[in-house]
């Protein structure tokens, strides 16, 4: 398949240097044409480019040319607001070095000055600062050029942007190009929370308000700042913030309340201290989506986080995944769990909304582990799901767990990797075996009818409670060696559609692309299943495109393992492009396929920003 990729749209935010220019010293194209020449590398995809000096009609325009530009100026939110679309942030000035090298050596560039469109030199550009008689408003028929050197985030135009680009839900959909990537050594904090229009209002009319290049254009702005934010706040199901400040959750809380259909919240690299951990509470409390999730990774004040979140499920029913595992993308120390954290969350856990919970590769402990397992004694606690594994919790911990487990028939633990003796593990292994056969009937009845309508035997394995719910309604499961029969692929399937609350969906040796077509379309649908396990079958091209199709909708599936499938480059291209549009999933496994050259490079979207990185093998 040669077709061409579809195009890349970059939406170019900048600051203009000068009234009659925005890039005089060519800093600003320097850095646009370092990055979109790495990303031809990388993709070999077309580029369209909106930059809107070049793009827009400019100074002096006739009345078509005047009509189409206050037409643009309409619609430009859409450009840095739409999902199709990526912002690249410009945030800095031209280094005051190359600044003046250019105006020393009298660098001419075209701009209308003095009447007409004419060559005119670094020489002539002035700043108010050291030209008190630089006229302050625009004027034509000035012979120079008008410095303006206010810093990116004191500009109207270009908060506003910052702000329509963090309404994509998406926060790494908006990349700053101006800062050296390799060079840095610690992080930054600099991501924008989407802002309510009542706070954008008042950021806008402070003593300290934001600046206008031409004042006329400030009510336009606050106009469309709050028509983007309320279209997409009333829409968005999913909304990764990556590198907020602690400043910056204050914001984030004001702006939950007005998410109705949050489904998925994940903070990654984010910093957050007290004030930003009481904000989060509250803002927490009034999410109302049924079953939303809520995912953290790599966090500094990791604390504080964790304060936030115990306080929010003590009276939030509406949240029932948290998934706090330690697992890093990036160089440099991740910040974990310890007991007094696990304590503090446990305490939560009591109050019945957290159904599925993964605290893998933290540092939890016996004391710590010991709350946890207090809190499953609980009548109230309604925890079926909880990963443990990669912790340190010590035979005092599995000790705990074992009790836990002759009180709570429900819940299943994920506990490997805590370094325990055999005898330990054997102790857990036969617990938790011996609890999911008292379940499995009920349970395989409830998710597929009887096992003599489908003969199914021993291939379903449940790690849910006793059911409930009513008939067709299981609690979290695990669907284990399928034959091959399609029927019953069909009633799997059909099954998913009615799920509210199975997690990790487990097919080998039965599944050709007509098998995962029919998964597909029940995955696409499907808001509870975390990991896809499809690896030993004989899935294609076909069957990986429709496993596409789903996951640019699902919002839920975490990991998926294709390995030792038929898979081409076909099949490729269409992961690559909903590994693009998804940031959900986090690992895919797609070892020994029939993947050639072209699928791999389609692929390498999988390692590059701004996609987030995720795990490839």
């Amino acid at each position: 398949d040669d077709s061409p990729q579809r195009p890349q749209i970059f939406a170019i935010s900048h600051c203009w240097e000068s009234r009659e220019h925005p890039d005089p010293c060519g800093y600003q194209l320097g850095l646009i044409h370092d990055y979109t020449r790495k990303h031809d590398h990388a993709f070999d995809c077309e580029m369209w480019v909106f930059y809107d000096y070049c793009s827009l009609c400019q100074y002096q325009r006739n009345q078509q040319q005047e009509q189409s530009f206050r037409r643009a100026m309409q619609q430009m939110h859409m450009l840095y607001a739409h999902n199709s679309t990526t912002t690249l942030r410009i945030e800095t000035l031209t280094p005051e070095p190359q600044l003046q090298r250019c105006r020393s050596e009298g660098r001419q560039i075209w701009a209308f000055v003095a009447g007409q469109l004419q060559l005119v030199s670094l020489k002539d550009l002035r700043f108010e600062d050291d030209h008190p008689d630089v006229v302050p408003c625009f004027n034509p028929e000035c012979p120079y050029l008008h410095g303006y050197a206010i810093p990116y985030r004191q500009r109207g135009w270009c908060e506003a942007e910052a702000q329509w680009s963090a309404m994509r839900g998406r926060s790494h959909s908006s990349v700053r190009i101006d800062v050296d990537m390799e060079g840095r050594t610690g992080r930054s904090y600099q991501v924008k929370a989407p802002m309510p229009p009542e706070l954008f209002r008042q950021r806008i009319f402070s003593s300290e308000g934001l600046k206008f290049t031409w004042r006329s254009d400030l009510m336009q702005v606050v106009a469309l700042q709050e028509e983007v934010f309320r279209e997409k706040a009333k829409s968005c199901e999913e909304l990764l913030q990556k590198g907020l400040p602690d400043e910056e959750f204050m914001t984030l809380a004001v702006a939950l309340r007005c998410f109705t259909k949050l489904r998925v919240l994940h903070l990654r690299k984010c910093q957050i201290r007290e004030r930003g951990s009481d904000a989060l509470a509250k803002g927490l409390q009034t999410l109302s989506a049924k079953n939303a999730k809520i995912i953290c990774s790599d966090i500094d004040g990791l604390s504080f986080l964790v304060k936030a979140l115990s306080q929010a499920l003590r009276s939030n029913r509406a949240v029932t995944c948290l998934d706090l595992s330690a697992q890093s993308f990036s160089q440099g120390t991740v910040q974990k769990m310890g007991d007094a954290d696990t304590k503090e969350l446990a305490e939560a856990l009591k109050f019945g909304a957290i159904v599925e919970l993964n605290l893998a590769g933290n540092d939890i402990g016996p004391e710590g582990t010991k709350a946890i397992a207090a809190a499953l004694k609980t009548p109230s606690c309604a925890v079926l799901d909880l990963n443990l594994e990669g912790n340190c919790m010590g035979p005092e911990g599995a000790e705990a767990l074992l009790e836990a487990l002759e009180v709570n028939r429900s819940v299943h633990i994920g506990y490997a990797g805590n370094g325990l003796e055999a005898q330990h593990m054997e102790a857990l292994r036969e617990a938790l075996e011996r609890n999911r056969a008292m379940r499995t009937t009920h349970d395989c009845k409830a998710l597929l009818g009887s096992q003599s309508d489908i003969g199914l035997g021993n291939g379903l394995s449940s790690t849910g409670a006793v059911l409930k719910a009513p008939l067709k309604r299981s609690t979290s499961s695990k669907v284990r060696d399928m034959v091959q029969v399609r029927p019953k692929i069909q009633a799997m399937s059909e099954s998913l559609r009615m799920n509210s609350t199975s997690t990790h969906l487990h097919l080998k040796w039965a599944m050709d692309d007509v098998a995962a077509k029919e998964l597909a379309a029940s995955l696409a649908v499907n808001s509870t299943v975390t990991h896809v396990d499809l690896g030993g079958n004989k899935i294609g091209d076909d069957g990986a495109q429709a496993l596409a199709s789903a996951m640019l909708v699902n919002r839920t599936v975490v990991f998926i393992d294709l390995s030792g499938n038929q898979i081409g480059d076909l099949g490729a291209k269409a992961l690559a492009k909903a590994l693009r549009e998804n940031s959900t999933i986090k690992q895919i496994n797609l070892k020994n396929n029939k993947i050639g050259p072209k699928g791999r490079k389609a692929l390498q979207v999988l390692q590059l920003e701004p996609t987030e990185p995720r795990t490839l093998v």
